[in-house]
């Protein structure tokens, strides 16, 4: 909305407010509940350069295996499940 100035008179804050509250109700909250649509899992990603954009792309299988030695390493037994929601409460 913002970058097309389809709307002016929000802010960006409420933008992000109303985009998460639909993107909570269709897809639900991540690993509790089940939206409209579906549910929403968080996935592994990197974000790369393409030209004059920056694209968010899935992890390689050998990216993936590194990812997994480092929870293994710095998190123990554990799975990317718990690593996520320990990041959520630690962000609040």
């Amino acid at each position: 909305m913002y970058r097309d100035n389809l709307v002016t008179s929000i802010t960006i804050g409420t933008t992000e407010n109303y985009t998460n509250k639909s993107k909570r109700d269709k897809y639900g909250i991540n690993y509790v509940s089940e939206g409209t649509v579906g549910r929403s899992v968080y996935s592994w990603g990197k974000y790369i350069q393409d030209g004059d954009e920056v694209r968010l792309v899935p992890l390689t299988q050998e990216e993936v295996e590194i990812k997994n030695k480092l929870i293994k390493k710095y998190f123990g037994n554990t799975t990317d499940k718990h690593v996520f929601v320990q990041g959520m409460v630690e962000n609040g």
